[in-house]
């Protein structure tokens, strides 16, 4: 008998169906397809294939890949018009500085931006939840619109107050697009979920270079209130083409809906401390009974997406929106490369090898030449961009709770990382040691971020160092 031939695709279920399991996806590299027998000579038995059967096999296959590619498409789409603006958020900031609120501090504008953070992560936690109940067919479109005016409305801010009050609705309503964009994929993907999840996750870097040259551009020739009609617009067909596009199904009933099992383990005890210096990194998954030793490591440093513009204006030097343009050029590429190297050379260690580099990036560059060289502060940006962009997915049974539960701990890093640098330059002063201090902040945080890396590692080994562990 033989086999159809998918040339490698994935597994896809189709959630339109409801007798498919989630986590029952039909293999197109073993033929399934019913097969009739009629009597021949001498008693033998002879099978063939049912050219109806076949075709409706076919066809379903067909319709499940098409599915698939669009709610890759769809959940790029959300991410680009969520954490692709989150990314830009610094030039928002600096806009703000120089106009509407000129007469605040840089560290009290700073709490804007970080409050939508805070809350676009808080709530992954119970929207997580959430998608993995009762999936995504009405929360989405909803929160969406709510996402998209509480952004129109940002055309007639005027005041602090006005601008808090925005943001705050919009990290509310766009951490149901978030959640969505990442948890989805699980529902749909199997063998190559990290591929998938590679493409989705790129939304916010290429976002955030989208963003930034459409404010340079804006910024310069409009005023405020034609602007934000012009952002908020791109981000309505944005959130609306995903809306369109993405589509779950729930997963079977569960009468343990609060469970917060997973939050007793030492592994996410672990990463919960990386999360406390402002750096999302691992959860290892492979620890906890129920994940089938699949793995999440993430590591986003929340503070560059505001602090890096900032830095640029007060000190002087580089193009705010071109600096911001390089980082997210090499978010991109810390967005796709780990996850190729992760199936390789295992997650933890390439998240370790992420931290490192960064790491030489600040105490190389960014503290000896970062404050008075333009080139270096380029460089910096780029280097930056590729070591906080790293992303290694987790594939894994409830997403939603672990990616959600994840983001929760983030929370308050993304909360109070940028306020707290903001200070550390203002107080130090821009003229003296303020740009160093700062840049030194951000590296203690990476270090703490790479100790409880570690110890994670350390963790997954059953508490023993192997150096060529693949882990």
């Amino acid at each position: 008998m033989g086999s159809a031939d998918a040339g490698g695709m994935d597994h896809f279920a189709d959630p339109s169906d409801p007798n498919t399991e989630l986590s029952t996806i039909p293999s197109p590299l073993v033929d399934s397809r019913p097969l009739a027998s009629t009597a021949g000579s001498g008693g033998d038995i002879e099978r063939r294939e049912d050219p109806a059967a076949a075709g409706q096999f076919n066809a379903a296959g067909r319709k499940a890949t098409v599915s698939a590619v669009l709610v890759v498409v769809g959940s790029f789409c959300l991410t680009v018009a969520t954490y692709g603006l989150m990314s830009a958020m610094g030039l928002c900031q600096v806009y703000w500085q120089e106009h509407q609120l000129s007469h605040l501090s840089p560290t009290e504008i700073s709490w804007i931006g970080s409050v939508f953070a805070f809350l676009d992560c808080l709530l992954g936690l119970p929207f997580g939840l959430v998608f993995d109940r009762w999936g995504s067919r009405f929360v989405l479109p909803a929160a969406s619109v709510v996402y998209w005016l509480s952004l129109l409305s940002l055309a007639w801010c005027t005041t602090y107050g006005h601008f808090m009050a925005c943001f705050i609705i919009a990290g509310i309503s766009g951490a149901v697009p978030t959640t969505v964009a990442f948890c989805v994929i699980d529902h749909w993907f199997s063998r190559h979920r990290a591929f998938a999840m590679g493409i989705v996750t790129t939304g916010a870097p290429i976002g955030g270079i989208l963003f930034s040259l459409v404010f340079r551009s804006l910024f310069t020739r409009f005023e405020w209130k034609t602007s934000a009609y012009c952002f908020s617009s791109m981000v309505a067909l944005l959130v609306l083409v995903g809306s369109l596009l993405v589509k779950s199904k729930p997963t079977e009933y569960n009468p343990i809906f609060w469970d917060f099992g997973h939050l007793r383990g030492p592994d996410f005890l672990l990463f919960t401390f990386a999360n406390f210096g402002n750096v999302l990194l691992p959860s290892c998954a492979s620890c906890s009974a129920d994940t089938g030793g699949r793995q999440v490591f993430e590591l986003v440093l929340y503070t560059q997406w505001g602090s890096l513009p900032v830095f640029a204006s007060l000190i002087g030097i580089g193009d705010v929106f071109y600096l911001q343009v390089a980082y997210n050029i090499g978010a991109t590429l810390g967005r796709t490369a780990p996850t190729w190297l992760a199936v390789r050379w295992g997650p933890v260690n390439v998240v370790s090898f992420m931290t490192i580099f960064t790491l030489s990036v600040i105490c190389a560059v960014w503290i000896p030449f970062g404050d008075h060289n333009a080139p270096a502060l380029y460089v910096v940006a780029f280097g930056m961009g590729v070591g906080t962009g790293s992303f290694v997915p987790l594939a894994g049974s409830g997403y939603g709770k672990w990616f959600g539960s994840s983001y929760a701990a983030a929370s308050v890093g993304s909360l109070i990382g940028n306020p707290i640098n903001q200070a550390i330059l203002e107080k130090g002063g821009l003229k003296g040691a303020g740009p160093k201090l700062s840049v030194a902040f951000q590296g203690i945080l990476l270090l703490l971020a790479l100790t409880a890396c570690c110890c994670v590692r350390w963790v997954c080994l059953h508490r023993r160092w192997l150096w060529l562990a693949k882990v």
